[in-house]
């Protein structure tokens, strides 16, 4: 499951939200919030909020 993520992840260009990346992934938002969190650390991708309160993920530069 984890490996869908980050395949997913690493084939976007812009950010995605939290369900964005479940509904194209076909996991849901909890399933995919444990995998987000390791990518946080592991890859460098951030997970920033925006003015809606919902989250995305964005690889650091």
């Amino acid at each position: 499951m984890k490996e869908k993520v980050i395949t997913y992840l690493k084939e976007q260009e812009v950010p995605k939200s939290r369900e964005e990346i479940a509904k194209a992934t076909g996991m849901s938002d909890e399933e995919i919030m444990p995998t987000v969190d390791e990518l946080l650390k592991a890859y460098k991708i951030e997970l920033v909020g925006t003015e809606s309160e919902k989250y995305v993920v964005r690889q650091k530069h």
